[in-house]
């Protein structure tokens, strides 16, 4: 059957600042930036342009052009939507194909190319880092058959979550396909609405995978306080762990708070274009239902930092503590070579008022002595378990 338009997107927090910078390499292949002049000239080239055009719909953005019929809007607060240029004949049998070039032209070209150009500055925490992105792929019908559509998604999806039909439109979503059959609305006003459907489902999955990360930091940092005992030789390596993860935290946490500003500005936009009032009825609440899910994520990732703080006190305390007998031991022998140091010279001066090799080699004796005594200190210490005390909590569900 005849689809209109095949459309994919993502996001990831950017402003009109990120906007003129993808401008330039778009149109000259070149960055303010010191980056590689050939690397970018060659993302540039592998893109095949055919025009880019600076916008302003609501918020500004850019339209891209390529000439394999792909059209690509990248919008100031970071969405990127890539969608066909032209409609296409499709069936389950073929419809791998015609959604490969596609994704391939966004995963192994679009999205390297604009890694490489914002590869400078604070960076992407390990944890978000090459994550898989599983697309909605999204389909536009023109007045197609309500069956076929419904056929089409059957064979192609294992369950039917949402269906919406009205005079304007049909719309039908399984877990990875959304189906619009336009009816007496615009293909660019179902193009906004697929816009937004994309901003909110990505906007929930960045929350969701900071909810993920925050799991798995809350529980790594439990495993090693639940010990409650811990080898000298142990805490420097587990201080440098949990310094991986106040850094990763700093890192999501300071992404999580631009969140909120994003939405705001998305949630006007849709309230003031009448046009999207048509999707009210899919959309209404979502805003502020995100905006409640952001507040929470936020709370909880105030107490994963808090929790990660004290672990981080809680071992410089051991280490303290360790450093603190460590002296007291070294002071001890110390006291005792100086002594014995002392009186063996006052009585050696008596009678042997000149160096000899007995005096020499007795020296040298007390140097290695306070060398291998340091050493046993020290080793003393890492071997030793230096036990700390932990408030019991009874787990909540996080």
């Amino acid at each position: 059957m005849l689809v209109e338009r095949v459309i994919i997107g993502g996001w990831f927090q950017r402003t009109t600042l990120h906007l003129s910078e993808i401008f330039d390499f778009l149109r000259y292949g070149t960055s303010q930036l010191k980056l590689d002049a050939g690397k970018l000239k060659k993302f540039q080239e592998d893109l095949r342009l055919t025009g880019v055009e600076y916008k302003i719909y609501g918020m500004e953005f850019l339209r891209v052009t390529t000439a394999e019929k792909i059209n690509i809007d990248v919008y100031e607060d970071g969405l990127i939507i890539l969608y066909t240029s032209e409609a296409m004949e499709i069936d389950r049998n073929t419809l791998g194909e015609n959604l490969k070039f596609l994704t391939e032209f966004y995963e192994q070209r679009f999205s390297p190319a604009l890694t490489y150009l914002f590869s400078t500055g604070a960076p992407v925490p390990k944890e978000l880092a090459n994550i898989k992105t599983v697309y909605p792929y999204f389909f536009v019908f023109d007045n197609a058959p309500k069956q076929e559509v419904l056929d089409l998604l059957s064979s192609i999806e294992q369950e039917k979550y949402l269906e919406e039909d009205n005079e304007n439109y049909d719309l039908f979503r399984g877990d990875r396909f959304y189906l619009i059959n336009r009816q007496k609305i615009s293909l660019e006003t179902t193009r906004s609405f697929i816009e937004e459907q994309i901003f909110l489902r990505e906007f929930k999955a960045q929350l969701h995978r900071y909810l993920n990360i925050h799991r798995i930091i809350w529980e790594k940092i439990d495993m090693i306080r639940e010990k409650k005992v811990i080898k000298g030789k142990d805490i420097a390596q587990v201080r440098h762990q949990i310094e991986g993860y106040a850094k990763t935290i700093n890192l999501i946490g300071a992404r999580m708070n631009q969140m909120g500003s994003y939405l705001a500005t998305r949630e006007k936009s849709v309230m003031e274009d009448p046009d999207l009032a048509l999707f009210m009825d899919v959309v209404d609440y979502r805003f502020e239902a995100l905006a409640n899910t952001l507040s929470y994520t936020k709370d909880l990732w105030r107490m994963t930092e808090n929790h990660v703080s004290s672990s981080l006190h809680l071992l410089d305390n051991l280490q303290q503590e360790m450093t603190s007998k460590s002296i007291e031991n070294l002071t001890v022998i110390t006291v005792i070579g100086v002594g014995t140091s002392v009186m063996w010279f006052l009585g050696l001066a008596e009678s042997m008022p000149q160096l000899n090799l007995f005096s020499i080699l007795f020296l040298v004796g007390l140097v290695v002595l306070g060398y291998v005594s340091s050493w046993l200190v020290k080793w003393h210490a890492n071997r030793t378990s230096y036990e700390y005390n932990d408030a019991d909590y009874d787990k909540d569900i996080k």
